[in-house]
Parts: structure tokens; C-alpha cells; sequence
């Protein structure tokens, strides 16, 4: 994942580059087991649907809950990764 990043905005649709890095960051959370890790996965997915179908209000919400759940992820390594890409949206 490139550590440069331009600030997304909602009304903003992804690239595919950001779709791609999303993806393999699903798939990587979808591999781990812990409960904490399904949580994330859940709340995730929600960024990446809400942000290709535009759903500004859903998006904020989900990337609030997903940035919350990750605090026990026990993975820290996926947990800095994801919280990089979330940087983004700020």
C-alpha cells in the first residue's frame, strides 16, 4: 500500500487503486479468526460499499465504527496498515 495518500472526500468515488488496496485489506481481516478481526471485517466492508454507492451519511458512520473496532485488534501490523488507509478520508 502506498503511504501517500490524497484526502478522499464522500462525495469523492475511489479509484481503483483505492478500491484495489480496500480489497486486499478485506481479504487479509477475512483471514484472521479472532472475533476482533470479524468486527472490522463487518465494518469495512461497509466503507467500501457506502463509498462506491455514494452513501455519505452510511460512510461517516462506518468508518467511525470501524476505527473504533480496531483498537483491540490483535493483529498490529493490519491494525497500522488499516488505520493508514483510513487516513484518506480525513
Amino acid at each position: 500500500m502506498s503511504d501517500t495518500h490524497t484526502t478522499q472526500h464522500a462525495s469523492t468515488p475511489p479509484s481503483q487503486e483505492q478500491l484495489d488496496q480496500l480489497d486486499h485489506l478485506l481479504i487479509e481481516l477475512g483471514r484472521d479468526p479472532s472475533p476482533e478481526a470479524t468486527l472490522v471485517l463487518e465494518h469495512l466492508s461497509g466503507v467500501r460499499t457506502y463509498w462506491v454507492e455514494y452513501m455519505p451519511l452510511e460512510l461517516a458512520l462506518n468508518l467511525e465504527l470501524t476505527r473504533e473496532s480496531l483498537r483491540p485488534l490483535p493483529n498490529p501490523e493490519l491494525k497500522t496498515r488499516i488505520t493508514g488507509f483510513l487516513k484518506i478520508f480525513r
